[in-house]
This record gives structure tokens, C-alpha cells and sequence, in this order.
């Protein structure tokens, strides 16, 4: 079975190029998606992003971006993977990112971990009907642990 995952384009704010790179992603695998195959869009939880945005906030960063709703709420998630096993690669890929701020400068390394240790997902299609989030992107229905706000 096939999967591809995009960026979630409707829970991204302030990020237009992530939101057309999501929507082509959806555009691309309708047009081209064989019979079976997955289309997740990787998102924000909500949750999660208030507990970053209050981190910010609380140590005088990023301002601009205290008064946005961040993320999707944690009833559309459908899916949350486990990754923190790759958290060092992705620390080093954020650090490739010269002309942007690291989104955890300032902030404790539990506050990073958070943020770099799940994926969170919303299934597409085949569309989500409920029930338990799943935990990986290839069928497995356990549920996930809760999230940690």
C-alpha cells in the first residue's frame, strides 16, 4: 500500500509556502494515486502549540506570533508517530535553516522534546471514520500515548 504525506495546508498559518507545497501534494495524489493507497497531511496539534507559543511568550520571543491559533485541534489528529528517535537529525536540519530562527531558541530542552518527538497527522483518505489514533502510517490502529500539553 502506498503513502504519501503533504503538508497540512489549512492548519499552517503564516506559511504560505508550506500551505501550496500541501496543496499540490493533495492535488499530485488525486491525480495519480493508485486504488488502496494513504494521503495524510503532517500538521501542528494545538495543544502542543499553545504550550510553545506560552514558552515564547513567557520568554519574550517572537511576539508576533502570541496572538495566533496555531495547529490543529486535537480531535482531527488522526494519527501521532513516534520519532524521537530522529530528534538529533532534526535538530540538524532546523540548524540548516540560516535565515530563519530556531523555533526553540530560548525555550528548555523538555520544551524542544516535545516538539521534535511526535509527528502528528490527519488521515485524508481514505478519510478518517474515528476511533483510536493510529500510531504509524501503515495500517497500525493502537492507540497513541495522550498528548503531553
Amino acid at each position: 500500500m502506498a503513502t504519501q504525506v503533504g503538508l497540512d495546508h489549512e492548519a499552517v498559518n503564516d506559511h504560505r509556502d508550506h500551505m501550496r507545497i500541501g496543496e499540490a501534494t493533495t492535488v499530485a495524489f488525486s491525480r495519480s494515486a493508485k486504488a488502496a493507497a494513504r494521503l495524510y497531511h503532517w500538521t501542528l496539534a494545538r495543544p502542543v502549540m499553545d504550550r510553545w507559543l506560552a514558552a515564547m511568550k513567557a520568554q519574550g520571543l517572537l511576539e508576533q506570533y502570541v496572538d495566533l491559533e496555531l495547529g490543529r485541534p486535537e480531535h482531527e489528529i488522526t494519527t501521532v508517530v513516534d520519532v524521537e528517535h530522529v530528534i538529533e537529525t532534526r535538530r540538524a536540519a532546523i540548524a540548516e535553516h540560516r535565515t530563519q530562527l530556531s523555533p526553540f531558541t530560548g525555550l528548555s530542552a523538555e520544551m524542544e522534546r516535545t516538539l521534535l518527538s511526535r509527528d502528528f497527522l490527519v488521515r485524508v483518505v481514505p478519510s478518517w471514520e474515528g476511533g483510536s489514533q493510529e500510531t504509524d502510517l501503515f495500517g497500525d490502529a493502537a492507540p497513541a500515548q495522550p498528548m503531553r500539553r
